[in-house]
């Protein structure tokens, strides 16, 4: 009798390690340049990403971007459900996120339902802003006029493209860890 709890402790016990390096499996190790080369591959997978924390979203501390030395392109990073906020103090730190890759679709109807709102709310900051961590965007939250400029700037973008809509990837965090 003993034996037989032994070995079924044993076997539960290498069942949670199988289990774990599974999980472990699914995750795709990146970078912030190798997740910018290949952002459209990663939609829907499970990433764990490593770079400079470039800006801490102070309004809420919803999202954060992080960078590479060799790029000024950044990724967005939010704060998932598990996570409050991102705090001000990871700025300049080196973070690794585990979380999911989403993209947006920016169409010519979600431009003209995130007018409408603009429009209607005046004064507000709508829900379907599109966040890029661009330098000094804190001073325009809630500003109307700066909001609709931006849409027509995507207007403009999506004419140029000649595609139907505009992507933009970001990770939604799970999970993250401070390197330094």
């Amino acid at each position: 009798m003993f034996m037989a709890c032994g070995n079924q402790n044993t076997k539960k016990e290498t069942t949670e390690a199988q289990t774990e390096t599974e999980i472990k499996a699914d995750i795709v190790e990146t970078d912030v340049i190798d997740f910018l080369n290949n952002k459209e591959d990663l939609v829907g997978a499970t990433v764990r990403i490593k770079g400079t924390v470039a800006h801490v979203c102070a309004h809420g501390g919803k999202r954060l971007f992080l960078m590479h030395e060799d790029t000024e392109d950044r990724v967005k990073v939010t704060a998932g459900e598990d996570i409050p906020a991102f705090m001000p103090e990871m700025e300049g730190s080196t973070v690794a996120v585990i979380g999911i890759v989403e993209e947006l679709k920016v169409t010519p109807e979600y431009l003209d339902n995130w007018q409408a709102e603009v429009e209607a709310g005046m004064g507000e900051e709508s829900e379907k802003k599109i966040h890029t961590g661009e330098e000094g965007h804190e001073h325009h939250e809630g500003d109307a006029e700066h909001e609709l400029g931006q849409i027509e700037n995507y207007r403009s973008m999506l004419a140029e493209s000649g595609k139907d809509h505009l992507s933009f990837f970001s990770i939604d965090c799970k999970e993250i860890e401070v390197m330094e």
